[in-house]
This record gives structure tokens, C-alpha cells and sequence, in this order.
């Protein structure tokens, strides 16, 4: 391509490519294309459930302090 306008002819070459990106999203959610999740988000989510199950306002403190060790985690 031309060089006159550098900077819109990259900007058009970067809409080109996330209409290519979108296009094949498109195509694995017709086709049905499952994502899977890396094993650590798993198990982190399941400890947060555990946490928000065991939830009760006589326990705050408690349940503020097990999220707080899992966010750092």
C-alpha cells in the first residue's frame, strides 16, 4: 500500500483483521465450539462457591477473610 497516510492505512489493515477475527467467533458459535477453561479458574471458582455458600451474616468477618486469601491467591 501507499505510505501517504501511514497511519489510516494501518488503522484499515486493523479493521480488516478484527472483521476476520469476528467472522471466525461467528463460525465456532454456530458450529458450536466450546471453550475450555484452564483448570486453575476451575478450581478457583468452585472455591468461591464454597465461600458464597457458607455465607451468613454471623460470620462476615470470617467470609471476608477467606476471599481476601483467595483473591491473592
Amino acid at each position: 500500500m501507499l505510505k501517504c497516510h501511514p497511519l489510516i492505512y494501518e488503522l484499515i489493515d486493523w479493521f480488516r483483521s478484527e472483521e476476520n477475527l469476528t467472522n471466525d467467533k461467528i463460525i465456532q458459535a454456530k458450529t458450536g465450539f466450546k471453550y475450555t477453561r484452564k483448570p486453575h479458574y476451575v478450581k478457583l471458582d468452585e472455591r468461591i462457591k464454597e465461600i458464597l455458600n457458607d455465607y451468613d451474616k454471623n460470620n462476615f468477618d470470617e467470609f471476608y477473610d477467606n476471599f481476601a486469601l483467595i483473591k491473592d491467591y
